[in-house]
């Protein structure tokens, strides 16, 4: 009758020192990614982002869906929102991410740095899982009322 779904654990790691970032990601034999993104100096729960696949409206292919609930003050689950939807549409699958990154007084370069070892994590696994013959490129379009994230395959 049913078979049991196999549950895979990988943990990948990016950066060094105060701004290693690790992705711990759970697969669910295809049926979704369970991911939780930490680093920096204090590991924490900044926030959660859920990723589902949709067509889109106009017909032009799939998107997706994103469901954002950070922590009052917190900004990690934008870069959630980034990488979840980045797995999203190059696994075809649900994903949930939580993500807690953190450096003390940390500058406006500090936080590039975290925000581009977190997106090196997501491309290792991209890279793991047959899909580094696909180009992703990430754009973040910001509002003055809310972040949007969209997913383009480059040419």
């Amino acid at each position: 009758k049913g078979g049991r779904t196999v549950i895979n654990h990988t943990e990948l790691t990016a950066g060094k020192g105060r701004f290693k970032v690790t992705l711990f990601l759970q697969e669910t034999g295809g049926h979704g990614l369970c991911c939780f993104l930490t680093g920096g100096e204090r590991p924490h729960v900044g926030g959660t982002v859920l990723a589902s696949l949709s067509e889109r409206v106009n017909g032009g292919g799939m998107t997706c869906n994103l469901w954002n609930i950070p922590l009052p003050g917190h900004k990690d689950s934008y870069l959630a929102e980034k990488l979840a939807k980045t797995l999203c549409l190059a696994t075809n699958q649900p994903v949930a991410i939580t993500a807690g990154l953190h450096v003390d007084n940390a500058s406006e370069e500090d936080i590039q740095l975290l925000v581009s070892n977190g997106c090196d994590t997501v491309a290792q696994y991209l890279q793991l899982i047959g899909k580094e013959g696909e180009v992703w490129k990430i754009i973040l379009e910001k509002t003055e009322e809310s972040s949007s994230v969209s997913l383009v395959q480059a040419a």
